[in-house]
């Protein structure tokens, strides 16, 4: 980790992956952006952020928007079918700009000279050459110039592409981006009243282990760490599972979003693998379809159900930005974790034939899965 990240604030600006292009003006920066996004963007979704120390307009004079600015409106914002756009007379402070574009899969970002701390692709030209020595170099992943050999000047540490060999820059960024894949850790929902089943559905047997421990040990096969969540201290857990870690919510009364954040309480940095534990149908066939279908750039990879085509959240993979996209919901009392992967930018994942997520959420539930396990 850089020791820029301890310096305050985080180590990004937009994104967890973003890369930020540095270089004089007229150095040819925005032709590498626009180059690499024509080169990128059918396999990603990406934005672009310019920080710009000149006076800019984006409204016309006489248009309905300029209309409402000069009439006081402090925002304006327009939409259509395929884009929108908004126009605010305030700056952006770093809370805004860091929950700005977090529902894209990458960000390239262009200006922001003072903010050295996500990875850095350097343009360098003649003049900057005589300047190289006195610059911060500190997460410059590459240095990028018109020149076909390297320049002599240049640090020995850090390579040397040139700028038209796009197909080099991006394999770079993409190698850049896959290092900063955050690890998996692994959570169990066992915080229900299980109401509906009318007893408690973590201490229930399909095997001979209880469903709590049985996706607990599923867990483990991909997770150096698992917990189980749940609801308070004088829970009490199945017999096999007395001795396993903990997490006890955090946010009372949120059912399972109180159980995920609880889990970013815990560990904001790691990507969280939950899963309910009310799926015995849920084997190392379907652990290992989520796991390589995990799409880290999006803020969660989970499975479509096959009863109604929406996200299944209580088997999931929910990436460290998701903790943000909960509290934006929240902020508007939505509590629902499908209603979040539903307006958020996800990795869905077919089924294929097999019905791993169905759930036992009732006596008669239970009794079917049970008759079909034993049908094999």
């Amino acid at each position: 980790m850089s020791k820029n990240h301890h310096r305050g604030g985080l180590p990004w600006l937009f994104n967890p992956f973003e890369i930020k292009f540095s270089a004089y003006s007229g150095s040819g920066k925005t032709t590498l952006i626009c180059r690499l996004i024509n080169e990128m963007h059918e396999d990603f979704d990406i934005a672009y952020a310019k920080s710009d120390a000149h006076r800019f307009e984006m409204d016309k004079p006489r248009k309905d928007t300029h209309q409402a600015q000069l009439a006081g409106a402090q925002a304006v914002v327009i939409n259509n079918l395929e884009a929108r756009a908004k126009l605010e007379k305030r700056p952006a402070n770093e809370i805004w700009r860091s929950l700005n574009l977090l529902e894209y899969d990458i960000v390239f970002v262009e200006g922001y000279k003072n903010h050295t701390q996500s990875p850095r692709i350097l343009l360098v030209n003649e003049k900057m050459l005589e300047e190289i020595a006195d610059r911060d170099l500190e997460n410059v992943i590459a240095f990028v110039g018109p020149a076909q050999d390297r320049p002599q000047e240049l640090p020995e540490a850090i390579p040397y592409l040139h700028r038209d060999n796009i197909p080099a820059i991006k394999k770079l960024i993409l190698a850049t981006w896959e290092a900063r894949i955050p690890k998996t850790k692994g959570l169990v929902l066992v915080g229900g009243k299980s109401r509906r089943m009318g007893e408690d559905k973590a201490s229930m047997k399909f095997s001979t282990q209880s469903m709590a421990r049985q996706a607990y040990d599923l867990l483990k096969e991909k997770c150096d760490e698992v917990y189980l969540s749940v609801r308070d201290l004088h829970q009490e857990v199945p017999a096999d599972c007395q001795g396993l870690p903990l997490i006890t919510d955090k946010f009372i009364d949120l059912g399972p979003t109180g159980g995920i954040l609880s889990a970013f309480k815990n560990d904001s940095t790691s990507a969280w693998l939950v899963m309910g534990c009310d799926l015995p149908l849920v084997n190392s066939e379907a652990l290992a379809k989520l796991c390589d279908g995990r799409n880290a750039q999006r803020y969660a990879t989970c499975f479509k159900s096959q009863y109604d085509g929406m996200p299944e959240p209580l088997f999931a993979i929910y990436e460290p930005k998701a903790q943000n996209r909960f509290y934006q919901f929240l902020a508007t009392n939505r509590q629902c974790p499908r209603k979040v992967l539903l307006n958020s930018s996800i990795a869905l994942i077919e089924q294929g034939d097999y019905n791993y997520l169905d759930n036992a959420n009732t006596p008669e539930d239970a009794l079917r899965i049970k008759e079909e396990l034993i049908q094999g």
